[in-house]
């Protein structure tokens, strides 16, 4: 039976908090981030200055120097100013320049990805006339940044210690590594609120597989037609012509009441419909027409685990017993909830 691993900041920073005082625990994600603090026996997730609890992993530098935006600000400005708006960039983080990913990646985003010494950096323009080049992990302190202003903010005082957690694919890789030595072909599985991947550590290496478009990353949606279910980049594509059957951000739902605060306010902003069931948020989706059904956010998850299941199975030419699954997030739920729910998660694979 696949098994499930998760290590979130706040964790380590509730620990860390005995030894250290006021400790907060930051989430540094691909697409969003989100810092936290352990506090009167409980974890907080801390709203930014717009009130929400996760913020946009993006950057903008504005016509000067001192103009720099960061989070929501900067994602307003993609489609008037794109080629100075940043995001993305942890995915160039430990890369090469030449890498396949990279030069990918340079003909998909509106900025500028030049060589310096081998090693992928961001060109952008500061000012008229004037370029600045950085490096990922330097776009990437400055979302640390915001992330701490923010918990500053919040708690009134001057923080000196962080926990970061980096929510990739490779822990997974790294436990699938020591159980496929146990088990034989083990697998690692990142089940991302956005994006998830699956790997496997092959001839001494981690792969990262691509999977049916020859995307290393899948986009964590799941969307229902008339005659099929689409799974990935597939679903993905049906956004615009048929949203309320594609569901997306569903791990969010995991482990929360309806009645939830988080939940209520997302049922406004997602297409589809989030109803109640026993207390807890289910979706409520068309699979054809005069025809709805209702799943549970574990089961949308596992229909997308088994896409990643499938892609792994395609790329090695044989049947996938065994997978580790990290589960990248920063819930502002206790994180025995993630514990006790996601084994239900795995077995329905």
């Amino acid at each position: 039976m696949p098994r499930n691993f998760c290590l979130p900041a706040i964790s380590i920073a509730k620990e860390e908090a005995t030894k250290l005082g006021t400790v907060i625990g930051i989430d540094l994600g691909t697409t969003y981030s989100c810092v936290g603090v352990y506090k009167n026996g409980h974890v907080k997730i801390i709203a930014n200055d717009q009130g929400n609890r996760i913020t946009p992993s993006w950057t903008h530098y504005a016509f000067t120097d001192t103009e720099r935006l960061i989070g929501e600000a900067a994602k307003n400005q993609a489609a008037v100013n794109p080629e100075r708006t940043i995001f993305d960039a942890k995915r160039l983080i430990g890369r090469k320049f030449e890498d396949e990913e990279v030069q990918k990646d340079m003909k998909l985003v509106p900025y500028k990805i030049v060589n310096k010494d081998g090693k992928p950096y961001i060109q952008v323009k500061i000012r008229d006339g004037e370029t600045k080049v950085f490096s990922p992990e330097e776009i990437s302190a400055m979302i640390l940044g915001k992330m701490k202003e923010t918990a500053e903010a919040f708690l009134g005082k001057t923080i000196k210690d962080a926990v970061v957690t980096v929510p990739v694919c490779l822990p997974a890789i790294s436990i699938a590594k020591e159980e496929a030595t146990k088990l034989g072909t083990v697998i690692g599985i990142d089940l991302g609120t956005t994006y998830s991947c699956v790997g496997v550590y092959k001839n001494g290496h981690v792969k990262i597989i691509a999977n049916d478009q020859g995307n290393r990353i899948t986009p964590s949606w799941v969307a229902f037609t008339d005659t099929e279910r689409l799974i990935g980049e597939a679903a993905k594509n049906q956004a615009a012509v048929n949203p309320e059957r594609i569901i997306f951000d569903v791990k969010r739902l995991i482990g929360r009441k309806f009645e939830d605060e988080e939940v209520q306010k997302d049922m406004k902003l997602v297409p589809y419909k989030i109803v109640n069931k026993d207390g807890k948020p289910y979706i409520q989706v068309k699979i054809r027409d005069g025809e709805t059904k209702v799943f549970s956010p574990e089961e949308i998850s596992a229909m997308i685990l088994g896409k990643m299941k499938e892609t792994a199975e395609a790329f090695l030419g044989k049947t996938i017993k065994d997978a580790v699954v990290t589960v990248p997030v920063h819930p502002s739920l206790p994180f025995r909830t993630y514990g006790n729910i996601l084994p239900q998660v795995t077995t329905l694979i």
